[in-house]
């Protein structure tokens, strides 16, 4: 009827042995395998390997090298996706197919950031559209930007940020922002 204690998981269950943990590894091609041959949850086997110092995500050496997609397969293929085909096609999508398909490296491409977050390890970058277009997905009309660039340099769409809102400006937007507030802010000139 219900499980022993020595099988249970959760309140009152037994640790996972270090032993136990290795000769499960050492039949196991991947992280995910060596859980299901514990017969624990991943996040369970993940949390006692930590412990023991022995955590290997990749143990069979299958499949290790990133392996990226056909740009010509798929319902929305990026070639299509960059004649126009596709004009409305997300940016965030357009992003991720630009790097799983190997077009486009994974930094910024101004300063070369490439570090991931630590809260869910992906790199933190935007796509800067150079005509403000972001229906013109041309591979010769974007710029891979880390937030700081897109910050400085960035062309003003900022449509990677917040959708429909323009958070930053190019250079001339912004000398005519200053020029606006220079006039509203300074004294009237008096006359002799």
């Amino acid at each position: 009827m219900g499980q022993s204690k020595s099988n249970r998981r959760g309140k009152g269950a037994r640790p996972l042995l270090e032993s136990e943990i290795r000769a499960a590894q050492s039949i196991s091609n991947s992280a995910l395998e060596t859980a299901r041959n514990l017969g624990v949850a991943y996040d369970t086997y993940k949390k006692w390997a930590k412990r023991y110092g022995i955590h290997k995500v990749n143990q069979g050496k299958k499949g290790g090298t990133k392996v990226h997609r056909d740009p010509n397969k798929g319902k929305y293929p990026l070639n299509k996706i960059l004649n126009g085909d596709f004009p409305d096609y997300p940016t965030h999508a357009y992003k991720k197919k630009l790097f799983s398909t190997g077009t486009k490296e994974e930094c910024c491409e101004n300063c070369g950031f490439n570090e991931a977050r630590v809260t869910d390890d992906k790199i933190p970058l935007v796509i800067d559209y150079h005509d403000d277009d972001p229906k013109n997905k041309h591979i010769d009309n974007i710029v891979i930007l880390c937030y700081n660039c897109m910050h400085n340099i960035g062309s003003g769409s900022g449509r990677g940020l917040v959708r429909g809102s323009k958070h930053f400006m190019n250079a001339d937007n912004l000398q005519r922002k200053i020029e606006k507030t220079a006039d509203l802010v300074a004294p009237p000139k008096k006359e002799d």
